[in-house]
């Protein structure tokens, strides 16, 4: 029974929704239509000259990129002599294998 009433009260506030809409739309009517999606629109096609253009700048575009680009890395590795390494480790250089630190 209250459920009918409330059903009821939900209509009569969706017809006024709907009078207000119409008011603010300048009067006119609101249709299903309105609910759908508007239409895909076609794809447009390039063709393969574009393609090749667009390409051909790109791959220039990035090549004088990495030209002004310097290398920084290097796979040399520093060489330190034992004083040096003892100094950067903490004296761990002159332990040598086999002895551990106790902790």
């Amino acid at each position: 029974m209250a459920l009918a009433g409330y059903e009821a009260e939900k209509l009569k506030i969706d017809d006024l929704a709907r009078q207000v809409r119409e008011m603010l739309d300048g009067g006119k009517p609101s249709s299903a239509a309105v609910d759908e999606p508007a239409p895909k629109r076609k794809r447009r096609k390039m063709s393969a000259a574009a393609r090749k253009r667009i390409g051909d700048a790109t791959r220039k575009r990035w090549a004088l990129g990495r030209m002004n680009t310097k290398k920084t890395t290097s796979n040399k590795r520093l060489k330190l002599s034992p004083a040096e390494r003892a100094r950067i480790s903490g004296g761990q250089a002159k332990m040598g294998k086999g002895n551990e630190v106790p902790f």
